[in-house]
């Protein structure tokens, strides 16, 4: 898959978050991985004089990262694209064997099937990748930030799945009087109560990529009773192209 040179901090972004789990969490417990825009697996640079030019994407990252851990790390990877998924499922070979499964559906259907598939009360981690932010409707998000287990020790928050969702802002910004129903869709809110939100941020000196981030962690942490934290992905130019963010029951110290 041709990359841009975001494409490889967010990855990086995904491989310090796995390292997370695999040196500090140790195989203490299971780890079921989600990724639902998983590609082929082979990211290559669309650019020149940058190195490396070729690197693993998310779904071999994380199936790599699996053979390491001491405990079941199951990975459920999803590519809409039959030519991409087959070509995902030739590049896994490498790493055969290795727990998990490969679907070929559309993210928003497939995710009832996977979500049947992972126990509540046991950890797991959504990486959540689309192309642009029309292929993430916020139903998807509140659907997996619901499959929830029991409480936490010493806390009254319900153990829910944890997220690194990439948000994309860039699309939304350009679409705003485009396709406004594509955002509506992407937060989950009626198109006259984002623009009343947006208006107050931008009359206030934020950008709109800032009040779209601010929306969607809002949202975010009435489900899971906590705030997630963010990283802007930005170009060389220092112009933000999406925000990472990432959300877990567990308090995530800023």
């Amino acid at each position: 898959m041709k990359c841009k040179y975001h494409t490889r901090i967010k990855h990086k972004f995904l491989g310090d978050y796995l390292s997370i789990w695999l040196r500090g969490v140790g195989g203490k417990v299971s780890l079921d991985y989600v990724d639902l825009f998983a590609s082929d697996g082979i990211c290559e640079l669309d650019a020149e004089l940058e190195s490396p030019l070729i690197w693993e994407g998310s779904a071999l990252l994380a199936v790599k990262m699996s053979e390491e851990y001491k405990n079941r790390w199951t990975c459920y990877l999803n590519e809409l694209n039959p030519t991409t998924c087959t070509q995902l499922k030739q590049n896994l070979k490498k790493y055969d064997p290795w727990v998990g499964e490969v679907f070929n559906e559309d993210a928003n259907d497939v995710i009832e099937k996977i979500l049947m598939k992972i126990d509540p009360n046991y950890p797991s981690l959504f990486f959540i990748d689309p192309q642009n932010h029309s292929q993430l409707p916020w139903r998807t998000i509140e659907k997996i930030a619901n499959h929830a287990g029991g409480k936490l020790k010493d806390s009254q928050n319900l153990r829910r799945p944890e997220m690194i969702i990439n948000l994309m802002t860039t699309g939304m910004q350009r679409n705003l009087d485009k396709s406004p129903e594509n955002i509506s869709l992407a937060l989950g809110m009626e198109e006259d109560k984002w623009r009343e939100i947006i208006d107050q941020y931008h009359d206030n000196g934020k950008t709109y990529h800032e009040g779209f981030r601010d929306i969607y962690c809002e949202k975010l942490s009435q489900i899971y009773n906590v705030s997630p934290v963010f990283l802007s992905v930005e170009t060389k130019k220092d112009s933000t192209v999406f925000y990472l963010i990432a959300i877990s029951s567990i308090t995530i110290p800023k």
